[in-house]
């Protein structure tokens, strides 16, 4: 039996970076991505979604409701479903860029933070153990089926279909959710993107945890390498002679004298998805009173300094944080929970869903050849593999962009 995808060959195609964590990291050159709308040419609204808390530490007081941004057509359109990486928000850079490019395209677009990010887990998961991707699942369906409704009665915005994307883990997490629509049914999603996401949470895991052990000249610990980044951006700022934080800052810092090395950039992206945990165990602990890192009995006020928590919360990793804060709850070793919580936990579902498509890059570092295999075979034409573009760097490129489009295409 042979098995196809879409995948576009390396001289055909143009993205331009050929570093996956340069790309990761860096993204698309601004030249090379899609013109968007102003924030202010966008219709839109803001749901806000009952939180299930009706008391929650002082210092996260902010986040007590549950916020659903959506941006809406003023004429019947299908709304689509995003869902957000590991850690991100709604307001991160790739879920405007995604609100922004599906708008233009006429869908409405419904904007959901991860459920590793510390919005949701206060005041949409009623177990506040994120990791578990049946009950992320089912805590996003509960939100999407309140924001639904919302809309309908007291936004009175008309929508004729159902779409969903996620990227990264909130890719695995759509995967799941729409596995769970299958039996409920209130969506019959139209189409389901996959965009970058781990097949294998224990390879995917391991990839990040390697990241991490990269060495870098004269860096010897956590300090030492964010002084490094601290003094490379100094000395770039210094000599251009002002500072600018823009969209091609990183471009221009690697075509300096500041420029990082691979090991550095593999560095930068482990720390990023460090602290992206480090928050997660952080709300975590608090919220459910575990001791880990918080006395239970602390009262934390808004003005409180987190830093020292924070350090220690910093030195676990993914691994760390599901042998310490989910597996004694659920009662299972860490090998069957990460078995059960990958893409490949629901590979007879998705083999035989024609309506859920892949699309991904071969030089994704949270990917095996093993993986890699497992999409070809399991989805087959459904899946678009990239020769470039690390995780999730070139989602903002032209040609994926127009690719992710005609892919969703409904009309």
């Amino acid at each position: 039996m042979s098995f196809t995808c879409v995948t576009a060959v390396a001289s055909e195609y143009g993205f331009p970076i050929k570093n996956p964590f340069f790309a990761t990291i860096a993204t698309s050159p601004p030249e090379y991505r899609p013109k968007l709308l102003n924030d202010s040419e966008i219709q839109q609204k803001t749901v806000i979604v009952r939180g299930i808390r009706d008391n929650l530490p002082n210092n996260l007081w902010d986040v007590k409701d549950f916020t659903v941004p959506v941006a809406y057509q003023s004429e019947a359109a299908p709304l689509i479903f995003v869902i957000a990486g590991t850690g991100a928000s709604y307001k991160s850079q790739k879920m405007q860029f995604l609100k922004k490019i599906f708008y233009q395209a006429g869908f409405h677009v419904a904007l959901l933070s991860s459920p590793t990010n510390y919005d949701f887990i206060a005041a949409a998961a009623p177990q506040a153990r994120p990791g578990l991707s049946k009950t992320d699942a089912s805590d996003l369906y509960q939100v999407m089926q309140k924001t639904v409704a919302q809309l309908n009665v007291n936004h009175k915005i008309k929508i004729t279909g159902n779409f969903l994307v996620g990227y990264s883990l909130g890719a695995l997490q759509a995967a799941f959710v729409s596995y769970l629509d299958s039996t409920i049914k209130t969506f019959k999603f139209s189409k389901v993107v996959l965009i970058n996401p781990p097949v294998d949470l224990y390879t995917s895991l391991q990839a990040l945890d390697k990241l991490a052990l990269a060495k870098a000249y004269n860096v010897n610990s956590a300090e030492g390498f964010f002084n490094l980044m601290f003094t490379k951006l100094a000395a770039f700022f210094a000599s251009q002679g002002y500072i600018a934080i823009e969209q091609g800052l990183f471009f221009d810092i690697q075509g300096s004298g500041q420029a990082l090395t691979r090991e550095e950039m593999a560095l930068l992206i482990a720390a990023s998805f460090r602290f992206s945990v480090a928050e997660m165990s952080f709300v975590v602990d608090q919220i459910n009173k575990l001791g880990v890192y918080i006395d239970p009995k602390a009262e934390l006020n808004i003005s409180a300094s987190m830093t020292h928590f924070f350090k220690q919360a910093l030195l676990c990793n993914f691994h760390c944080y599901l042998n310490k804060f989910v597996a004694p709850y659920v009662g299972m070793p860490l090998g069957e929970i990460i078995k059960k919580n990958s893409l490949k936990a629901l590979k007879q579902y998705l083999s035989q869903s024609n309506n859920i498509y892949v699309i991904t890059n071969k030089d994704d570092f949270i990917l095996s050849n093993q993986d890699i295999q497992f999409l070809t075979k399991t989805f087959g034409e459904r899946l678009t593999l990239y020769p470039y573009g690390g995780h999730c760097g070139n989602l903002n490129y032209q040609q994926n962009v127009d690719d992710l489009l005609q892919l969703l295409k409904y009309k």
